[in-house]
């Protein structure tokens, strides 16, 4: 349509209102009648039926968790020893760190002592005259 000016109008057209999804099958049954197929094989039959029941047969021996986990046993390989190395080099290091900390509070070595205040006077004095800031310009 247009108006006296030559422009179009626009029309509002209403859209239908929206349909309800239906659900989605939850059993086999539901599903074949949502498909719409009459006839589905129940059964299987396999016409070498001594054939395929000893295929199906090693199948089932062959996924049972004891085949499995005696077959991971068997050819994947464990490294034991770098556990083992891990495991003594962090006892060790335990070792040293208990007795560094227990230096660390023995009252002979400690720094408060007397005679070991006029050495830390030098130092400081040392540091303050020997020691200048530097700037870094941007």
């Amino acid at each position: 349509m247009f108006n006296m000016a030559g422009q179009a109008k626009v029309q509002w057209q209403q859209k239908p209102a929206p349909q309800k999804c239906q659900d989605p099958p939850k059993t086999f049954e539901e599903f074949l009648k949502f498909q719409n197929w009459d006839y589905w094989p129940r059964d299987i039959r396999f016409r070498d039926n001594d054939i395929w029941g000893e295929a199906l047969r090693k199948l089932e021996e062959d996924i049972s968790f004891a085949s499995i986990y005696s077959s991971l046993w068997s050819n994947v390989p464990r490294t034991f020893a770098a556990v083992s190395t891990v495991e003594s080099r962090l006892r060790e290091c335990s070792r040293l760190l208990q007795e560094h900390s227990s230096n660390l509070f023995k009252c002979d070595r400690m720094i408060s002592k007397k005679s070991s205040h006029p050495n830390l006077e030098r130092y400081k004095a040392f540091l303050k005259e020997h020691c200048r800031q530097r700037k870094i310009m941007v």
